[in-house]
């Protein structure tokens, strides 16, 4: 989706995905405590404000600059700072090998561009540093809400080919019930949750 669109889709008052982190997210933040971290596609803001309250110094980008202001406004009304940028994933520029953890959740990109954006993502993430993720699950196709194309969305081969230099500490699918966010967001769903280590 393009960041005009994502523009219109964040253009509410209310935020889209709600305001409360994720659970898995909170489960990895609470057992890995990292010092810092990065929210690629970061959105309205919701886990980075989340990490920020926690002590983390959180980055983020995302492609939409509507996002961009939603995230910012969370933050100043929870009283925390995050430093966020608005750009493309592959125009994504941070120092190699810095941060603790990365947190990728529900970045669902076109199969031509996901594989390059996850081995971008790796350069950026400090050995013995954890890489994070949820996503929609293959067998989510159909349902009301995630990507109308199942290329663009996750199982567990596509997990391993991605992310085959990392260690990998747990992977598990489940089904989930959202319940948090706008209307259109809530309503089961069939995910994806992975969690690995870079070697040292």
């Amino acid at each position: 989706m393009a960041s005009t669109e994502w523009n219109k889709k964040y253009n509410a008052n209310e935020y889209v995905y709600g305001i409360e982190p994720i659970p898995y997210f909170i489960e990895v933040l609470e057992r890995y405590r990292p010092d810092n971290l990065l929210l690629p596609g970061e959105g309205e803001g919701r886990n980075a404000v989340y990490a920020a309250k926690k002590g983390v110094k959180v980055f983020a980008f995302d492609q939409s600059r509507t996002a961009y202001q939603k995230a910012q406004k969370l933050a100043k009304e929870h009283g925390v700072q995050i430093d966020y940028k608005v750009c493309d994933i592959l125009e994504s520029n941070y120092p190699r090998q810095y941060f603790q953890m990365i947190g990728i959740f529900y970045l669902h990109l076109p199969v031509e561009v996901r594989q390059k954006a996850h081995q971008h993502l790796l350069n950026f993430l400090a050995p013995g540093g954890v890489l994070v993720l949820e996503a929609f699950h293959k067998r989510n196709i159909g349902n009301d809400f995630g990507p109308k194309t199942v290329e663009m969305l996750y199982d567990e081969i596509t997990l391993r080919a991605d992310f085959q230099s990392l260690v990998i500490e747990e992977y598990f699918e489940n089904h989930y019930v959202f319940s948090h966010g706008c209307d259109d967001h809530r309503g089961q769903a069939e995910l994806i949750r992975f969690c690995a280590i870079k070697p040292h």
